[in-house]
């Protein structure tokens, strides 16, 4: 057993002389491989991974006082970061950064992950477009009563049993009435 006050100095010296083992974590494995660091020059990798890879679980805390209101907020954050797996995207983000900043050849495409997307990533989406066609629908039928409402009201001012000479007379006294308080209005 050999005490490694490095662990940058422990992984060169098993990458250069492959006679040490050591423990690292995964995400600087991944970042050492991503740009070439842990390959030779025909990508073949220098260090070897354990089967069952899980060593030790690092647990990342934030120190908050005791009462502090903002605890359980910050407690709902870190889950849905940790549950909706923006940690991995984070990490993934990284070392793709890192690939393109050494201009390392890939050993596979940037893009090779798909995503089955299903109702389940469309839901909030859709309800959007529920409650669109439910407001279109609710102001159509709100515009038809207004009209008819509009319409009676006109046709109140007016008899049926009125000759049609009477109901023009009355129309455009009824308009012109209109047009005036509409210029004392703006005046």
């Amino acid at each position: 057993m050999v005490i490694c006050p490095d662990s940058e100095a422990c992984l060169n010296w098993a990458r250069t002389h492959q006679n040490i083992s050591t423990v690292c974590a995964d995400v600087y494995t991944m970042y050492a491989k991503s740009i070439g660091l842990s390959t030779d020059e025909n990508n073949r990798p220098l260090l070897c991974d354990l089967d069952d890879g899980d060593v030790v679980n690092l647990e990342i805390v934030m120190a908050v006082l005791k009462g502090n209101p903002l605890l359980e907020h910050i407690n709902d954050v870190i889950d849905r970061i940790v549950e909706a797996g923006i940690f991995m995207q984070w990490t993934n983000r990284f070392i793709d950064e890192a690939k393109i900043s050494t201009k390392a050849t890939l050993s596979y495409p940037l893009g090779d992950e798909y995503l089955n997307i299903s109702i389940k990533h469309m839901q909030s989406a859709i309800y959007l477009l529920m409650f669109g066609c439910a407001l279109a629908f609710l102001s159509f039928f709100i515009e038809i009563a207004w009209h008819k409402l509009i319409s009676k009201r006109r046709l109140s001012h007016v008899k049926t049993k009125n000759t049609s000479r009477e109901q023009v007379e009355l129309f455009v006294n009824y308009v012109l009435h209109h047009i005036k308080c509409d210029t004392r209005n703006t005046e």
